[in-house]
């Protein structure tokens, strides 16, 4: 169940919670629809396929949203997750701390961990349809333009 809730947090919460608490996107929340859509689109295949957020590259906000620039705020920010470095233990070398921490629920060299990837399938298909629901039966509904949501039209820089 762990590995499941860590895979679910690195690919559908931190970014979420980027796109709600970035200063660097300049959007409202009236223009989240873009990557609620995205996130709802995915959730819906990952519903019946939970080995879809298995995969340790995917991204699947991957071109939600550009700054008014055209700076990818988004991107950078990502990058910045997956090149964070810290001192190795004995404090001798730097070294990449997302890879290290966040490759074990992908790719777990724990032999118990190995064993565990019918029953993480599963989870992860279980949280998508949570969180499916949670954006049908919640206010976020109003923000999903597959939902007809009042407040679904995209800004027009999107």
């Amino acid at each position: 169940a762990l590995r499941a809730r860590a895979i679910f947090h690195v690919k559908v919460v931190s970014p979420l919670r980027f796109f709600a608490n970035s200063d660097a996107l300049g959007f409202s929340p009236a223009d989240k629809g873009t990557v609620l859509d995205k996130a709802y689109d995915f959730l819906i295949r990952a519903k019946g396929d939970g080995s879809l957020l298995m995969k340790f590259d995917l991204d699947i906000f991957e071109g939600a949203l550009d700054n008014e620039d055209g700076t990818h705020a988004y991107v950078a920010w990502n990058m910045a997750q997956r090149n964070q470095k810290g001192k190795s233990v004995d404090g001798t070398e730097t070294v990449n701390t997302h890879h290290l921490a966040m490759s074990e629920p992908f790719e777990p060299e724990d032999a118990d961990s190995q064993h565990t990837g019918d029953e993480t399938k599963a989870l992860l298909q279980q949280l998508a349809e949570g969180s499916l629901d949670g954006m049908v039966n919640s206010p976020l509904r109003e923000h999903l333009e597959s939902q007809d949501g009042k407040f679904s039209a995209p800004c027009s820089r999107f």
